[in-house]
Order: structure tokens, then sequence, then C-alpha cells
């Protein structure tokens, strides 16, 4: 059972965002946010945006396990920094997704200091595109058409305060895992709502006094449950997810190799020779050796030949991948320029660097480091003077190469 809390501790407003019904407390909680005032220009979101969203799991491109510096690479000029609202004039900092847009949606990363708990995403505009993966609730959805939708009635705080309408409890239905506030409702001729409605009290769906009121969604709360981690911090699964410049899975530039079998396990780490350009090889690793998710890793030597830290993976049917997207090895091109929405161009099959992207075109994926396997194909090609090949060529689409070798570095 999951609600939408805040409680006051202290004078600081602590944001409990997504308690279960067992650890809620014994007074009232408030919501996760209040509503953002509606942005005056309205644009349209590019249709390859994944507008759905799976509680738990992800919104979108993000996942629990998306740090802050990842947006860049999943979204970037499309994610703006603010502060986001949370009740009582009290704000967090945050990223607002889309900002300007109907499918604005604002992000918040879990704080301490503002006691939230799990990565928390508030989708506030009526009219937003946003839906939960195979349900139509979104923003504007009626009060009928939500309890129907969660099969069960639902339970909310009463009105005229400042937390009125936060959805409290979905009583085992189908929505348990959002939060959402309710509407207030607006009287003609100054009635007023019948007590039983008004203040810190909970209002079930099934209180006749609530029809006709014309209530609807205010706003949905999406919680993202962060990688379970050990007693001793190691986390519980890999991270498969790859954020090009900034991280490697759970690795980032500071990583050191007595870190990998810490957070991998001593029998997934291999010593090795990192081969570079020009016969030259510095110490590396084999991080699961002898399996499809196989990564080279080298490491900066006292020659600097390496600038960071390296990362190759050139093994078919793997789990890395990168992140908000599922390109990885083995992928054809043709799903890389879909993703990517721009044409690129690869260096040609008898070229230094044989296969690799040169330009994304500005594309979404620009800051990869990508290699075609184009060996037999590429002299097909036709290449312009500076030995490149662009992917909306004829004869690269007809052969539509696959990634061969995905490669990060992460410079310190």
């Amino acid at each position: 059972m999951r609600l939408s809390c805040l409680i006051f501790t202290a004078s600081l407003l602590v944001t409990a965002a997504a308690c279960r019904q067992n650890d809620a407390p014994e007074t009232s909680p408030a919501p996760a946010a209040a509503p953002a005032e509606a942005s005056a220009s309205e644009t349209t979101v590019s249709v390859g945006d994944d507008l759905t969203y799976v509680p738990e799991e992800r919104f979108g491109k993000i996942t629990g396990a998306t740090h802050e510096e990842d947006l860049d690479f999943l979204y970037g000029d499309q994610i703006a920094e603010i502060e986001v609202p949370i009740g009582e004039g009290f704000t967090t900092p945050g990223y607002r997704l889309f900002p300007g847009t109907k499918n604005e949606a604002d992000v918040m990363f879990p704080n301490e200091e503002n006691g939230i708990e799990e990565l928390t995403i508030v989708i506030r505009k009526e009219g937003s595109e946003w839906r939960m993966a195979g349900s139509p609730v979104t923003v504007g959805t009626s009060l009928h058409e939500l309890k129907e939708i969660n099969g069960k009635p639902i339970t909310f705080l009463g009105y005229e305060w400042d937390y009125g309408g936060t959805v409290m409890d979905w009583n085992g239905g189908e929505l348990d895992k959002i939060g959402a506030t309710l509407t207030t409702p607006v009287l003609p001729n100054g009635q007023l709502l019948p007590d039983e409605l008004m203040g810190d009290t909970e209002v079930s769906t099934d209180n006749p006094n609530l029809k006709g009121l014309g209530i609807t969604v205010a706003d949905i709360s999406v919680y993202l449950l962060a990688p379970e981690v050990s007693e001793d911090g190691i986390p519980a699964q890999t991270d498969f997810s790859i954020v090009p410049g900034y991280r490697f899975g759970a690795m980032t530039a500071i990583v050191e190799p007595e870190d990998l079998p810490l957070v991998y396990g001593e029998g997934n780490v291999e010593p090795m020779e990192y081969d570079l350009d020009g016969g030259v090889s510095v110490p590396g690793f084999r991080l699961f050796p002898g399996t499809e998710n196989e990564v080279e890793i080298g490491f900066p030597d006292e020659d600097g030949y390496l600038e960071g830290v390296e990362f190759r993976i050139s093994k078919k049917g793997g789990d890395w991948h990168l992140a908000g997207t599922d390109i990885r090895v083995g992928d054809r091109l043709a799903e890389v320029r879909t993703v990517n929405g721009a044409p690129l161009m690869i260096y040609s099959h008898n070229y230094e660097g044989a296969g690799s992207v040169n330009s994304w075109g500005g594309g979404s994926l620009e800051k990869t480091n990508m290699f075609f396997d184009i060996n037999t194909a590429g002299k097909t090609y036709t290449y312009n003077d500076d030995m490149e090949v662009s992917s909306d060529a004829e004869a690269v689409k007809k052969s539509d190469p696959e990634v061969a070798m995905i490669m990060v570095l992460l410079e310190r």
C-alpha cells in the first residue's frame, strides 16, 4: 500500500514519499508536493519520447538507478534545474522535464535534508500525455473513472486545508504504487461543502456527497526504487546501464582497480593487459570474463597513455546497454539511427578507426563512442573526402551493419 506523505518535524518539512500503510504515522500525513503554476508556453514533445511509466521501476527513460548527472545524456536540453515546491512554501532542488509543455514533470532525487527518500516524479498539468503503462490514468481523470480503474474505494483527505484531496489509501487497488492529489470542488453561489468532506479527516470515494462535484486528478506522484544494496553497501544486483562520459554501470571516473572485486566479487575480475593503438598497453582488468557481459577496463598509468578509465564491450547478447535505451552490442545500425534521431557518419572500412562513428549529427547519442562491423559490407560503400559514409546511404541501409563495440572513456 503506497501513501503520499509529508510530515513536519521540528519545523522542517520532511517528505516521506511513498510510505507504506504499515509505516504510516498516527497523525494524518500530507502530500508529496503542492501544485506548481502552469507555464504559459505550450510546445510539443517529440514523438520519439517515451511518455509511459511503471511505478517503482521507471518513468520514461529514468529509473531508480538514474543519477542526476545522467539526465543530460537522457534528455539533453529537454530538462532544466528548478526548485520544486513540496508544500507549505518549502521547495527542494530538482529538475523539470519537458519544461513549458503539457508533458512537463518535476523530478526530485533523494534528499535527506528535505526527507525525500526515493526518486520522485510529479505530473501536474491537465492534458499531460504521461500514462502508467497499461492504464489511462492521468492528470484530469475523473474521480469516478479513477475509482473504476483502481477497482476499490479510495480514501483521501478532506478539503479546505493545505493537504486537502491527498490520496491516502488505495485500499489494495490497482493504483496503490502511485501517489495522487484530487482537485478541490468549486461550488456555485457561495455554497459550502458538507462538513464531513472538510479538514484533516479521511474521506471515502463511496461517500454519496461526492457525486456531481466534478472532482478530477490534480497531480500524480511516481516513486522509483533505488537498486538494493547489501549491509556493506555493495549493490545486490548489477546496474548494466551506461552513460557515456559519466559512468559505466556503477563505475565512475574515480573507480580504482581495488574497487572492482569489492563491488563485483573476486571471481568476476581478472587482470589483463589493456591494448591501445600503436602497440601500447596499460594495466587492465576483465570484468565478468568469459561471459556475455565481459568488459575490458583500462586504467591510466604513469606514462599517461590514457586520460581516464576506459571500458570496452564487444560481446553480443549481454546486458550492457546505453541508459534510457535498449541499444547494445549486436544491434543493427537502423535501430541505432532511430534512437539517435539523426543521421550518423561512419568511418571507412580501410581507415584508422574503421567502422567508428565520427559524427552523430547532433542526435541523442552524440557522446557515445561506437563501432560498427563494416569489414565486408563497407567495401561496397561510397565514401566522402573524409572517408566517411552516412547511415542514410542506400548501400549502408541495405547492409545494416551491427554494433561491434561500445567504448566509454571516463576522463579524470
